[in-house]
């Protein structure tokens, strides 16, 4: 999504900097950044709701970039990956005119999952299949059988030899 879209920009931020947002340095960072997309991945511990945390919440420096004179001056948009239900999102942050879209991936149905594979050149399957999946489809995977717990240690014995 990002690469087909260049009109904007896009700032990746890690979750554990988001505390640091509203720091004067960064708000200078945004002010020559006005009009950019922000990306938080893995955004669990920055927009669980605020009764399932025991530090300190950034709900409230999310919410400041996005709704009030912040959001106003630096038209700033954030997109958050997280691996939670919805439920646990913070209450504040799923207001009316706060998220403006919400998409939860599933695996892509047998038609969509070959018509990907296809393309990419890989024979079709007889499968629903999530996208990191697809992604990864001529990757190996783990598994917890005896022969690959086998042919692990000899990776791990080759690897510890070389770069012991």
């Amino acid at each position: 999504m990002i690469s087909k879209y260049n009109k904007k920009a896009f700032i990746f931020i890690q979750n554990e900097f988001i505390k640091d947002l509203l720091n004067p340095d960064f708000i200078s960072f945004l002010l020559q950044n006005r009009n950019c997309i922000l990306i938080i991945e893995d955004a669990e511990k920055v927009i669980t709701t605020r009764e399932y945390q025991s530090e300190s919440s950034v709900v409230s420096t999310i919410l400041q970039l996005t709704d009030g004179l912040f959001s106003d001056y630096l038209n700033i948009k954030i997109i958050c990956t997280f691996n939670t239900n919805i439920e646990r999102v913070d209450k504040a942050l799923l207001r009316k005119g706060r998220m403006i879209a919400n998409y939860e991936f599933k695996p892509l149905s047998k038609e969509k999952t070959n018509k990907l594979l296809k393309s990419w050149g890989y024979n079709s399957i007889d499968k629903e299949m999530a996208l990191a999946d697809i992604f990864n489809f001529d990757k190996r995977g783990f598994e917890s059988s005896a022969d690959s717990k086998k042919l692990d240690l000899e990776i791990i014995k080759n690897f510890l030899r070389y770069h012991a």
